[in-house]
């Protein structure tokens, strides 16, 4: 395993994102206590250490406690996500707490590595009760870092320039075809800002059969033929090669990557020993970036 580092944390470069243990996500189906553990298990044998969830996946956070609670705890870093918070006129800081000790609970641990905010409403955050809120559980020893999940490079860019003095980390979507947020890693690397990358495969899209691709997501068949032709020239599949790129990227401390069975997290432990292949192509997967915003935001599409 390939290890980065942020502040007082080793973090895998390959990281489990763990919405499909408790929901149907994509093309992925939720998995069964005995799935999880089988793939945690194997988790642990590659050496990835970093497991991300939620409050909103779900019994995600449920069947991974089951697992944690027989398992040394100091051998993972744990980020999950805050419930959403509906009345955005209440005092935040309760539903804070109350998201926090839920999560504790169904974690069956003490503390929360990274706390996230699933969405970043504006009038959430100019609310002094909700950083109070995130402040009281950091000196509680309830959360250790927090962070943000975003969705666009202006919006982060907002976010860091008004709010950056909060965030510990970012978690971001970035792959092969979005590479938009490569104008975001500066600013981060010099607020000392960690980031998290997502979307890897695009919510299942890249492994995907071009016969299994939707009507409406068919003008992004010729991108993933193109990164088929580049994978073949040097000996890798598709996926391989679209988290090679991700992992390549020095900016990033994690890439999520779901896994739907112990042999998927294996492959993508073994791929990179292969790392060495990316620096030739890169110029090639570059231009794989596409422009049009509907085709690499899964948040639009109706059909998956």
């Amino acid at each position: 395993m390939i290890y980065s580092y942020f502040r007082d944390l080793k973090i895998s470069k390959v990281g489990l994102g763990a919405v499909q243990f408790g929901m149907d996500y994509g093309f992925t189906k939720a998995k069964t206590q005995s799935e999880v553990d089988a793939i945690l298990t194997k988790c642990v044998e590659c050496g990835i250490n970093f497991i991300d969830t939620a409050r909103g996946y779900g019994d995600s956070e449920a069947k991974i406690g089951l697992f944690l609670k027989r398992q040394e705890r100091d051998r993972f870093i744990i980020a999950t996500k805050l419930q959403k918070i509906s009345d955005l006129n209440s005092d935040p800081r309760a539903h804070v707490k109350c998201s926090i000790e839920a999560s504790l609970e169904h974690l069956k641990t003490g503390r929360i590595d990274i706390l996230q905010l699933h969405e970043t409403p504006e009038r959430l955050l100019i609310n002094p009760l909700f950083w109070e809120g995130i402040a009281e559980a950091k000196k509680a020893g309830r959360i250790v870092y927090f962070g943000v999940s975003v969705y666009t490079p202006a919006e982060t860019m907002a976010l860091i320039e008004k709010y950056g003095d909060h965030i510990d980390f970012i978690q971001a979507p970035y792959s092969v075809f979005d590479q938009e947020f490569e104008t975001v890693f500066p600013l981060c690397e010099k607020r000392g800002i960690g980031v998290i990358s997502r979307s890897v495969f695009l919510k299942g899209l890249i492994p995907a059969a071009l016969n299994e691709i939707p009507p409406e997501l068919d003008r992004i068949k010729k991108f993933k033929q193109l990164l088929s032709l580049l994978a073949r020239r040097v000996g890798l599949e598709d996926t391989e090669l679209a988290l090679l790129f991700v992992i390549a990227s020095k900016a990033i401390h994690s890439t999520l990557v779901g896994a739907n069975a112990v042999d998927e997290v294996s492959m993508n432990v073994k791929v990179l020993d292969k790392l060495q292949l990316v620096p030739a192509l890169r110029k090639e997967l570059k231009e794989l970036q596409i422009a049009e915003p509907f085709l690499r935001d899964p948040r639009q599409w109706s059909q998956l």
